[in-house]
């Protein structure tokens, strides 16, 4: 018996974002933690979680968003941690004169945060993860080769 492929989840908010976001680039979003991210050209610059967009902030715009008297993403209610994503006003949505500069704002936010991420150190061979030693990769023959 064979399967039918696994459909993509949909969501229409979503959906509505990746097109009202398009001028910025090449909008994509993604499933995660129960919720949505999305992308621009690669970089996260937003949040979904229950059909509420998030903007992302960091030192350098923070401002913008706190000026406007808007929310602060906290995923695990009130007393939880907040993360540096401001919540936007669902009526923003309407209009891309509202909501497409700080769109890029947060897009900004995104690439900066990218620029400053350290790069992971590559593992070795008898380095150990969890303290179980990781194998060296190593290059794979080509058929044929060395006969």
């Amino acid at each position: 018996m064979e399967m039918a492929p696994r459909a993509k989840a949909r969501n229409e908010f979503v959906a509505m974002l990746t097109d009202l976001f398009a001028p910025l680039g090449h909008i994509t979003a993604r499933r995660m933690f129960g919720g949505w991210g999305v992308y621009c050209d690669g970089t996260v610059f937003g949040l979904v979680a229950h059909d509420v967009l998030f903007l992302k902030a960091d030192d350098e715009c923070r401002a913008a968003f706190e000026d406007r008297q808007l929310d602060m993403f906290y995923p695990h209610g009130p007393d939880g941690v907040c993360i540096s994503y401001y919540e936007i006003p669902g009526e923003w949505l309407e209009d891309e004169d509202d909501i497409l500069p700080y769109a890029r704002i947060a897009l900004d936010a995104g690439l900066r945060a990218a620029l400053n991420k350290k790069p992971k150190p590559k593992k070795r061979a008898g380095q150990t993860k969890g303290g179980v030693k990781v194998k060296a990769k190593t290059k794979s023959k080509s058929a044929g080769a060395g006969a």
